[in-house]
């Protein structure tokens, strides 16, 4: 997952990642990676891949604990669905 780069890149990258992760690769260090710079992006079919990678991504930590990290994910879908409800209002 590179920072720089175009959308091309960054959805084989985001692809590749899910891939591994659903053979059961441990890919934590990328969670961050991902919130900030594959998260941010417009592109709907960037959109419809992090849903899929949100299924697949441990959310937990081995204590039983949210992960920090899954907490911005879940107040940046919030702040989507609050600009939504304005326009929508």
């Amino acid at each position: 997952m590179t920072e720089h780069g175009d959308l091309r890149t960054k959805t084989e990258a985001l692809k590749k990642v899910i891939q591994m992760m659903l053979n059961g690769e441990k890919m934590q260090s990328l969670l961050m990676t991902v919130i900030r710079f594959v998260m941010p992006l417009q592109d709907h079919t960037i959109k419809k891949m992090l849903l899929v990678f949100w299924e697949v991504v441990p959310k937990y930590t081995a204590d039983g604990k949210m992960l920090h990290e899954m907490i911005l994910v879940c107040d940046a879908y919030r702040k989507v669905c609050c600009r939504i409800f304005l326009l929508l209002f």
